[in-house]
């Protein structure tokens, strides 16, 4: 499906193309460009899917979201050409199973694909167009508590798009983590997210709010908003919220400071993100707060100005698939930004990280002779990898590993990961998200 939709859109941009080149006066138009979802099994088109478009080197969106048509396909009209991150909330009902990590929205003037800028970040080739994004449909759908609202400019009142709301200081989006207590504003501000916690006092019996929503904007100050339930109020459908945020002002004046380390030197050019609020979840799950961005130096050193006072958390090697991976224990939790002082975030320690290359995410194979092995891209001074899957952990010194001729896999849903470790047995790489794919009963008669 994915080739037949591949097929057609360079088909009418030939054609596109063609027509104009008759009017040499005239500049070529091209179709807007799309970004196609699907449902996973089954790769059903699948509408009502909110898509953003991120700026790599901002980390903002570049428009407002765009919902999917009965199509399955986001269009975003005039985006110009350049490399681009994705993400997607799904709602209630549907969560990422892969997620293109980059996009390269690179069309030549001819009406065929053009290799185009790309981004410092990037590691990998381009990929297709159009990209599509996999969702699977949540078994146990977001229920209450639900919080629904608007997000406002404190200074106009106006309603704010692109303003991202969630409960990790992260805001999760990268692939595979999107929650339903997740989302990002539309063109009118609304927000939707569900299953936010919620205790009951057990002397006054009152609701009260466990998990504070952390909301952000690029050019405006995060915040942490929390709903006061009134006496005896216990109705945890809560609707029509409005939540403020001020614009950043020359008041803004703080600094936060560290360093990346990767096998005990400082890493250079290392994407670095932050992240805010009270708790603390360190694993990669941009987009982070928007408009925070930064790369390290040639001694892995990083330097974030112009912050609002706060609590921030430093996410190394920010975008997925860059190459690093920033654990927990890696150090660098909540810092403490004030205004007119530096803070020192320290070092951080990361990991390399190991992007599983095959099977890809969230395709289907009629039984498991189709899958004869697995693989990832290697990790420099790796001299074991351990491989979890289907209940079997395995271990090679390649970055590939064949499956038992014998291996028999009914049909269902089957995750794997791999670790590396050096000669000494120390882990030194990880993948961030689990490999997904699925095995599917043959239709009779096939």
């Amino acid at each position: 499906m994915r080739h037949k939709h591949l097929l057609i859109y360079l088909l009418v941009l030939f054609v596109v193309a063609a027509g104009c080149s008759k009017k040499k006066k005239e500049t070529a138009q091209l179709p807007d460009p799309w970004i196609e979802v699907f449902l996973t099994p089954g790769y059903e088109p699948l509408p009502g899917i909110k898509v953003v478009v991120m700026d790599r080197e901002t980390n903002t969106p570049v428009m407002a979201p765009a919902l999917t048509d009965t199509n399955g396909r986001a269009t975003f009209p005039g985006l110009p050409t350049g490399h681009y991150s994705l993400l997607a909330y799904g709602g209630s009902a549907f969560a990422v199973v892969d997620l293109p990590s980059r996009w390269d929205q690179a069309i030549g003037k001819s009406g065929g694909m053009a290799e185009g800028p790309l981004s410092p970040f990037e590691k990998t080739a381009p990929l297709p167009l159009p990209p599509s994004i996999l969702m699977r449909r949540l078994t146990t759908p977001g229920d209450l508590p639900r919080i629904a609202g608007r997000i406002l400019d404190a200074a106009t009142g106006a309603p704010l798009d692109g303003a991202f709301v969630g409960v990790s200081p992260t805001l999760t989006g990268y692939t595979g983590l999107t929650s339903f207590k997740d989302d990002v504003t539309a063109a009118d501000g609304s927000f939707t997210v569900h299953e936010i916690a919620f205790g009951r006092d057990p002397i006054t019996g009152n609701f009260f709010q466990l998990e504070p929503l952390l909301v952000s904007r690029a050019g405006y100050r995060p915040r942490i908003w929390t709903h006061n339930m009134a006496n005896g109020d216990d109705n945890l459908d809560i609707r029509n919220r409005r939540i403020e945020l001020t614009p950043l002002s020359a008041e803004d004046t703080g600094a936060l400071r560290g360093r990346m380390l990767l096998n005990g030197v400082g890493a250079a050019g290392v994407v670095v993100g932050l992240g805010g609020g009270e708790m603390y979840t360190p694993e990669k799950s941009g987009p982070g707060l928007p408009g925070q961005l930064t790369v390290t130096d040639s001694e892995g050193k990083f330097l974030f100005t112009g912050l609002a006072a706060g609590q921030y958390f430093v996410q190394g090697g920010f975008q997925p698939n860059d190459g690093y991976y920033q654990t927990k224990a890696g150090g660098s939790g909540r810092h403490l930004v004030t205004r007119d002082e530096t803070t020192n975030a320290g070092d951080t320690t990361l990991l390399h990280e190991i992007d599983l290359t095959y099977p890809p995410n969230g395709r289907e194979y009629f039984g498991a002779e189709w899958i004869t092995a697995l693989q990832w891209s290697p990790v420099e001074g790796a001299a074991l990898y351990k491989v979890t899957f289907a209940g079997l952990v395995g271990q090679t010194d390649e970055p590939s590993i064949s499956l038992p001729d014998d291996l028999e896999l009914p049909p269902g849903a089957y995750p794997w990961g791999v670790t590396a470790h050096d000669a000494d047995g120390t882990l030194i790489g990880s993948n961030e998200v689990a490999g997904l794919f699925y095995i599917v009963a043959e239709a009779a008669g096939n």
